[in-house]
């Protein structure tokens, strides 16, 4: 693990290998995925230059070719690899859930612990959807409709059963996404406690779905 701004880059990041590696082929290529990701999240996309990466790993630039395709791509390859992990995270979690409450509860937690575990990443992919070619935002989107679709289930399914009082399954479903993502980006200091967090908002989004 390692740290960006005080922020831990989480269990996808960790994966990625030191400099110590750095003399391997294959090392090398995740040495400049990492390194990649650190100055997208302390510099931003935009200002990240291919000299500027190649300068921070210690190759030539004109190397970079060999390890990756594009900056463009490689930006869209740790979007989709986060948002993936989501959709496929919460999907396991809810698979064989009856209870809504329970169900809903566990939608909450796994999106915000999947994200906490990423931050660096989570925040990223927020901030940064904006800066893929248009190809490349139009198949984010599509997972991410796909995670407000099963959290839609979710609700219907609770709503049927009386359990949930609302009107419009989706429209409350992509509100409680926005709210995960307001939570899940803000900046809320070096003491948050994560449990604590996930509680609270399990709990808010819980009152707001069962208030008559």
């Amino acid at each position: 693990m390692y740290e960006v701004g005080g922020i831990n880059m989480g269990s996808l990041a960790s994966s990625l290998a030191t400099h110590a590696n750095i003399e391997s082929g294959s090392c090398k290529s995740l040495v400049v995925r990492r390194t990649a990701l650190e100055l997208f999240v302390t510099k931003g996309f935009q200002s990240v230059s291919l000299r500027q990466l190649a300068d921070a790993v210690g190759i030539q630039a004109g190397s970079l070719y060999n390890h990756i395709e594009s900056k463009q791509t490689l930006l869209f390859d740790f979007i989709e690899e986060l948002d993936s992990l989501l959709l496929h995270a919460v999907m396991k979690e809810l698979k064989g859930r009856s209870n809504s409450i329970d169900a809903l509860g566990a939608f909450v937690k796994t999106y915000m612990s999947i994200a906490l575990e990423n931050r660096s990443l989570y925040v990223l992919s927020r901030r940064e959807t904006c800066n893929l070619m248009v190809d490349q935002q139009a198949d984010i989107n599509r997972i991410r409709v796909r995670v407000v679709e099963v959290l839609s289930g979710v609700i219907a399914s609770g709503r049927k059963k009386g359990v949930f009082h609302l009107q419009d399954d989706r429209l409350t479903a992509g509100t409680i996404c926005a709210t995960l993502d307001g939570a899940l980006t803000k900046e809320w200091g070096s003491d948050l406690c994560v449990d604590s967090l996930v509680r609270q908002i399990q709990k808010f989004v819980l009152q707001a779905v069962t208030s008559k």
